[in-house]
């Protein structure tokens, strides 16, 4: 631009400013629309599979588009940019995870552009969120990693650092559309003719939902939260859950996510939900528990699944289980609920002896069993938390005489027995405490006068600890190992 030096000379700071800026726009525009005329070739070099010029396509998209994000949201270039955003979506769609992930970073951030934005871009992340995966007649294994160019836990990371940010964005920006999108795909893929295939649908589906869990589980305002909002969406999920998908035994994935998704909206279940969501929620999270005895046994082709996963579908289960039972206790305390918690509990054992769950999410559900049990009322108390103390009470009799038998002959036996003997003893310790506790949160509900008196709050572990304090003591003097005597120490101050 060709300015006479006086005319130079008259325009001040803030014009040239003006000027400088109008030029950059016209600039980014031009280069906007022509970096947009290369969807063409995206589209030529992906079906020939030159993943190399894909990616670097879509570098130069995503840095065009975050130098013209501000101006793009504004409106101020409408006209000449929609090539680029369509590069950035076909770049988003694409399978290699390490060119759609760049685009889905900058194109999530577009979502403000338009209402018509959102519903376009959601669909594109609902494919997305898929676990790549091949089938063997109908039997489902994770896809090699030439389907998506990264393995599973790479995969996984992409979820949870892209996908979730990219998720929440959409929902943020048309919360109706998102759950009603997430909801009819649940209802869909739970359905009577859904095959094993559709196992993983149904897991990317949870998924999102759960994604969306903390921003519908927030407060708006005292007394009110975005679950009221999604009450009719959430309920035709937990009804449509209900039917148990017979295929999901074959899929631990959508297991662990199905266990998942009832403990991120244990809240909305436990505060909002009709007592009959309530209940199907608790029944799907304690079938879970009570397949860990028997499930995925290493004959079994999903094992090879299980494997690979980083958190198992029955810790999710436990961990939904205490989230459950500690919000709403009460709820829970019906002779049938009461056996059923029976039954998971006994499974736990042989679960842990499987492998299948460890000591914390043994922990998980203990705790959850115990708000249940303190919630009871006179005798029943006490003889339900003892009838749940038995199986620990039993298992570290017969570690201690196994151990006593194997100490001197047996050393590796021995030195085996240890980590479950400990173990156990955590879990002893786990049990009295979170019913102190349990009792605790009562007696501070409870209205004055009706405070429940101390010698009755703590009289069941009591009497409890003085059935066992013989197996405690043995342990305590004839077994030095740190683990086991700090606990068993512990056991002694209680």
């Amino acid at each position: 631009m060709e300015v006479r030096e006086d005319t130079f000379r008259s325009v001040t700071p803030e014009d040239l400013f003006r000027i400088e800026v109008k030029e950059m726009e016209n600039v980014l525009l031009e280069l906007a629309t022509g970096v947009g005329l290369q969807r063409f070739r995206f589209s030529e070099r992906q079906a020939k599979g030159d993943h190399a010029v894909c990616r670097n396509l879509t570098r130069m998209a995503a840095k065009v588009g975050s130098a013209t994000m501000a101006n793009l949201i504004s409106g101020k270039m409408p006209t000449g940019t929609s090539g680029l955003l369509e590069l950035l979506m076909k770049a988003g769609a694409h399978p290699y995870v390490h060119i759609s992930s760049i685009a889905i970073l900058v194109i999530s951030q577009l979502l403000p552009i338009g209402s018509n934005f959102s519903p376009r871009l959601l669909p594109l992340l609902q494919h997305r969120a898929i676990i790549p995966y091949v089938l063997n007649g109908s039997v489902p294994s994770l896809a090699a990693i030439s389907s998506s160019g990264v393995d599973f836990h790479e995969f996984e990371n992409f979820r949870q650092n892209v996908l979730v940010g990219a998720l929440q964005r959409c929902y943020e920006q048309n919360p109706k559309y998102y759950m009603d999108s997430c909801t009819s795909a649940v209802e869909e893929f739970c359905s009577s003719s859904a095959t094993v295939e559709v196992s993983f649908q149904l897991e990317a589906a949870l998924f999102c939902l759960s994604a969306v869990a903390l921003p519908v589980n927030s407060p708006l305002k005292k007394g009110y939260q975005k679950g009221h909002m999604h009450a009719q969406q959430l309920t035709r999920c937990t009804k449509a859950l209900s039917t148990k998908p017979a295929f999901l035994p074959a899929n631990p994935l959508a297991l662990a996510q199905l266990n998942r998704f009832l403990g991120m909206y244990g809240s909305w279940y436990t505060l909002f939900a009709s007592p009959q969501a309530l209940d199907v929620a608790f029944e799907l999270s304690v079938s879970t528990i009570n397949m860990s005895g028997t499930a995925f046994s290493d004959q079994e082709p999903a094992s090879e699944m299980l494997k690979e996963m980083a958190i198992t579908p029955f810790s999710e289960a436990a961990k939904a289980t205490r989230i459950l039972l500690t919000r709403s206790p009460v709820h829970f305390t019906s002779q049938h609920k009461l056996s059923l918690l029976g039954s998971a509990w006994e499974t736990s054992y042989i679960a842990s002896n499987r492998g299948m769950i460890k000591i914390e999410d043994r922990e998980e559900i203990c705790k959850g069993i115990c708000s249940v049990v303190a919630s009871l009322h006179g005798n029943k108390q006490e003889i339900s938390y003892h009838a749940f103390a038995i199986p620990i009470i039993e298992y570290l009799t017969t570690l201690t005489k196994q151990a006593d038998a194997s100490k001197q002959f047996d050393i590796l036996k021995f030195t085996s027995i240890m980590p479950s003997l400990a173990n156990e003893l955590r879990l002893l310790s786990t049990m009295i405490k979170s019913f102190s506790v349990a009792i605790y949160k009562i007696d501070k509900k409870s209205e004055v006068g009706m405070k429940i008196a101390t010698s009755c709050a703590i009289q069941p572990s009591v009497n409890l600890l003085k059935k066992i304090w013989p197996c405690l003591t043995h342990i305590s003097s004839n077994y030095s190992l740190d683990k086991v005597r700090n606990l068993c120490l512990l056991k002694l101050k209680l």
